[in-house]
């Protein structure tokens, strides 16, 4: 008979914890959430300002823009391109970082790159932020 009174107010326990527990994991997740645009159909001159931000004119005839990523969950600003192309030399075609943007080409699938993007200042790049507006 004691074990089930332990085992009901045991229960009871928990249910009330997850109960209480469930509206700071749904606020922990709102917070995690990147903001993502779709870079498929933009115009032409907003590709070719992306592609020559991400410093890849060179081959910006074989670059086709996938996606625009900005985490939301660090305090650094930085935003993520990701893109595919045909070319194989995407990663040898970076040039160097310069003294305003930090640039950072990764490959993600067999044609797919991901180029992790920031001012070296940590302000936002207009290009990129009006995207989002």
């Amino acid at each position: 008979m004691g074990d089930k009174i332990v085992i009901i107010i045991m229960s009871i326990g928990i249910i009330l914890f997850i109960i209480c527990a469930m509206p700071f994991i749904l606020l922990f997740c709102s917070f995690r959430s990147d903001e993502v645009i779709d870079l498929s159909n933009i115009d032409v001159t907003s590709k070719e300002e992306i592609i020559e931000l991400m410093s890849l004119s060179d081959i910006a005839n074989d670059v086709q823009l996938l996606r625009l990523q900005r985490p939301t969950i660090y305090r650094d600003i930085y935003y993520e391109i990701y893109f595919s192309s045909n070319n194989s030399n995407v990663l040898e075609n970076l040039t160097e970082n310069d003294e305003n943007y930090h640039r950072q080409i990764i490959n993600i699938d067999d044609k797919e790159y991901c180029c992790t993007i920031s001012k070296n200042d940590d302000s936002t790049i207009e290009l990129l932020d009006n995207m989002f507006k």
